[in-house]
Formats: structure tokens, C-alpha cells, sequence
């Protein structure tokens, strides 16, 4: 039993700690590339769409909150809501 348990309880903790990193921002689209799957906020910060991910519909002047995690220095949106 304990040699289930314990694969078990570090696999929780790997799943935690991944989406623990996860963020959010809330602002209005200043401009998006759908080509490249770059949005900039009004504040002037630069998220990059993970493979996916639907900018359709997404214009400048849109309100939006965007799910995303810091990756090597670039933003990375994982969701995208209006």
C-alpha cells in the first residue's frame, strides 16, 4: 500500500506546484499579431499565445483576462477570456 501512496503524493505535489505558477491579467487589448499570437496590454505588457490558444475575436480596445506563466522570460497565455 505505502509503495502506491507515496508515487501518489508526489505527483500531487508536481501538479500543485505547476499550476501554482500560473497567473492572471486583467486589462484592454492595446494590440494583437494573430499570425505571430502576440497580445500587448494597455499597460504596455507582451504576452505570447501557447499553441492552442484562440485569439479570434480579440481586438484592440477588448477587455480581457488572461491566464498565463512567466517562461524563460516571456508571458505565456494559456486562456483567454473576454
Amino acid at each position: 500500500m505505502l509503495r502506491l501512496l507515496i508515487p501518489a503524493v508526489g505527483l500531487t505535489i508536481l501538479v500543485g506546484a505547476h499550476t501554482a505558477l500560473a497567473a492572471e491579467a486583467v486589462g484592454t487589448v492595446l494590440s494583437v499579431d494573430q499570425a505571430a499570437g502576440v497580445i500587448t496590454l494597455d499597460d504596455g505588457t507582451v504576452f505570447h499565445a501557447d499553441d492552442g490558444v484562440d485569439l479570434s475575436g480579440l481586438e484592440p480596445g477588448t477587455k480581457v483576462v488572461l491566464t498565463y506563466e512567466p517562461v524563460d522570460g516571456a508571458n505565456i497565455v494559456s486562456d483567454v477570456a473576454m
